[in-house]
């Protein structure tokens, strides 16, 4: 056949072309024809839509249906007309594209915006629901259909199954206002989001994500060709999104600004759904004159309020106080109240601190804390940080990262064998959990757990057991012996900011020589009394857990300690495969000095040597800056350490209050949260290039 016009209207092929051709004679009288004399016509179904729409200007390539059967959904029997026509105005949406490229988020957006939304339809029921949909009383007058990957073979007509083109094209030549939006992304983005969101690809099976991307490319590669709207997600962020479709999707005035304005005093709580507070004082009551009581009280009956004693009987504004702005919820200069289109659930964030606790306003915390010092407001760059230490003075570290709103990775000892760990260990051939567990309950958000698993048990067999050990070990035979799932399991449960790893998988002991003499065991080492010329594990190369090892590689930033310097900081380093990857990585490593020296474990060092035996112990480490103490002395067992001097495996040192105090005012034994937070925040928000600091 020659090529003509007829060449130029999507989704005809030769078949169709020729049968057309024949019934109607020439292009022309095809043009003029109605669709339902187009749709009379033997096999020309999937064209009547764009025959009946010549002047379309979607020139788009499109596949060629498989011949007419029993089982096909789309099928006309030659001569019949369509069916009923639909309601006016009745809609339908069709969702599909590649896994990872946004389809539940278009399905979110669509379904605040009013539609009936069906997600994972099976392909023979399109026409269904649209029956249902259109059907007469019905209340839903716009559908959304999410069609994906899952239904594989729905794609090659040539297995049998249904086809989704002629089922789309099946409805639109009902009269239906169809459209199909198609959501793709770059692969390297898919990859990513798989990545981080530790899925498998649908299409995947053994392969990487790479192959199964590929192959869902190849299956949709039409379906794309037909899409009404396709939305390339690569650069898009959930806000984004919705903004292209609402403008897509949404109706004009539909889903305007709502304001609610309530009252409340805050002695009966702050209500549930508030998403902006306003602290508002009431000014002093002017006096009214003649009108208003009397001074000294008389005949006030009812008056609400009272003159003044002396003046001219006008109204008098000295000493009022102006009602001052709102503390919290508008920024200066910025936007009063959100936009629905602006965000993807149209509301901020709940007022409130990261520890779940009732909301109040920030003036109110700041009276109540007048000896902390006040939160900077300037924004932190680096994202991506690993604290490395155990005991309490990697959850005063992980603490103070939670309150630069950063979701850390603790990076855990597992070599102690004292008290609950010690039994637990002996009992059953695990690694220590009791490091693992003050790790967790540092970024717990949910305090009320987080209280149950500190507790202690002061009695019987379980005396001196922390709930929290037992239930790590309950939930590792739960999972097989995987302590890392374990941990996991229940950083979901205590719903924690960040994520907590041991430094290995395997049980391990630690060893120490000290004044000569070979010392073993966490305990031991610690309380040993003399200098300790080296710590090793033994085994000496146990395997290290691979999520640390790869949160350390990727780390923006590195913290090495506070906390014990044999038994916590350097026996996590002492991992063959922990310690390369710090000396390896890129980030910046910051090493938060203690504040007191320990007896026995440091008493007779100083901080230069404190330094020294980490390089020793771990050779090629660099340290890009030591935070230390500069402040009042703190109070506790051993001796204050200081500032220390230049080291040539420091490029530089920064100072600042760090410690803690009493109730009474004094300075206590540990690192303050809160003033570790204030000096980490320059090193987490310092450029690549590393710089000296001080803070």
């Amino acid at each position: 056949m020659t090529a003509s016009a007829f060449d130029t209207i999507a989704g005809i092929g030769p078949a169709r072309r020729k049968a057309l051709l024949e019934h109607f004679g020439s292009l022309k009288r095809v043009r003029a024809a109605t669709v339902d004399e187009i749709a009379a016509v033997e096999g020309s179904r999937r064209a009547s839509r764009a025959s009946s729409t010549t002047a379309s200007t979607r020139r788009r390539p499109r596949r060629r249906a498989p011949a007419r059967g029993p089982r096909d959904v789309a099928a006309v029997a030659p001569g019949a007309a369509p069916g009923p026509p639909p309601p006016a105005g009745a809609r339908v949406a069709v969702i599909t594209g590649l896994s990872g490229a946004g389809r539940t988020t278009a399905a979110k957006v669509l379904e605040d915006l009013g539609w009936f939304v069906i997600d994972n339809l099976p392909l023979a029921l399109i026409e269904r629901v649209v029956d249902l949909a259109t059907a007469p009383g019905s209340s839903i007058d716009r559908v959304a259909l999410v069609v994906d990957v899952r239904g594989r073979k729905a794609f090659a007509p040539d297995a049998g199954d249904v086809d989704l083109h002629a089922g789309i094209e099946a409805v639109r030549v009902r009269g239906v206002d169809l459209r199909v939006l198609f959501l793709e992304a770059a692969d390297e983005a898919l990859v990513s989001r798989y990545e981080a969101a530790r899925r498998a690809h649908p299409l995947a099976g053994p392969d990487r994500i790479l192959d199964g991307v590929a192959r869902e490319q190849a299956l949709l590669g039409d379906l794309r060709a037909e899409a009404d709207l396709v939305v390339d997600t690569t650069d898009l962020n959930v806000h984004e999104l919705r903004d292209r479709l609402v403008d897509a999707f949404g109706d004009a005035g539909r889903h305007s600004l709502a304001v609610n304005v309530v009252t409340f005093g805050f002695k009966n709580g702050t209500p549930r759904d508030l998403d902006m507070q306003f602290d508002v004082e009431v000014p002093a009551q002017p006096a009214l004159g003649r009108r208003a009581a009397a001074a000294d009280g008389a005949g006030c009956a009812g008056a609400r309020l009272r003159a003044r004693a002396a003046g001219d009987g006008s109204v008098s504004h000295a000493g009022v106080r102006p009602v001052r702005p709102a503390r919290a919820g508008v920024r200066a200069g910025g936007q009063a109240l959100p936009h629905d289109r602006h965000r993807l659930h149209r509301r901020p964030s709940p007022l409130g601190d990261d520890r779940g606790g009732p909301r109040r306003p920030p003036a109110y915390a700041r009276r109540r804390c007048p000896g902390r010092p006040p939160r900077p407001e300037q924004p932190v760059t680096a994202q991506r940080v690993v604290a490395v230490g155990g005991g309490h003075g990697l959850a005063r570290a992980l603490q103070a990262l939670r309150r630069l709103d950063v979701a850390p990775t603790a990076v855990v000892t597992v070599a102690d064998d004292g008290g609950s760990s010690g039994r637990l260990r002996e009992d059953l051939g695990i690694i220590a959990p009791g490091d693992l567990r003050m790790a967790l309950l540092a970024l717990a958000r949910d305090a009320d757990l987080a209280a149950v698993l500190a507790h202690r048990f002061a009695g019987g067999q379980l005396r001196g057991h922390a709930v929290g050990n037992l239930v790590l070990v309950a939930l590792a035979e739960l999972a097989g012996g995987d302590f890392v799932g374990a941990l996991d399991r229940a950083g979901r449960l205590l719903d924690c900011a960040g994520r907590v790893l041991p430094s290995t998988t395997a049980p391990v002991h630690l060893r120490a020589r000290v004044d000569g003499r070979d010392v073993g065991g966490q305990v031991r080492v610690a309380t040993a009394r003399g200098r300790v010329e080296r710590v090793w594990l033994d085994p000496a190369d146990p395997p290290a857990c691979p999520d640390a090892v790869t949160a350390i590689d990727r780390a923006d930033l590195v913290v090495l300690g506070p906390g014990s310097l044999y038994t916590s900081v350097i026996a996590t380093l002492l991992v063959p495969a922990v310690g390369a990857a710090i000396t390896a990585t890129a980030a910046r490593v910051v090493v938060v000095a203690n504040l007191l020296t320990q007896p026995g474990e440091t008493e007779l060092i100083d901080a230069v040597e404190h330094v020294d035996a980490l390089v020793r112990h771990v050779p090629g480490l660099r340290v890009d800056t030591l935070l230390a103490h500069d402040g009042p002395a703190p109070h506790g067992p051993g001796h204050a350490l200081g500032a220390p001097a230049a080291h040539p495996s420091v490029r530089s040192v920064a100072t600042a209050d760090l410690v803690a105090r009493t109730p009474d005012g004094r300075a206590g034994a540990g690192h303050d949260p809160d003033r570790l937070a204030v000096a980490l925040r320059p090193l987490l928000a310092a450029p690549a290039a590393r710089v000296d600091h001080a803070v």
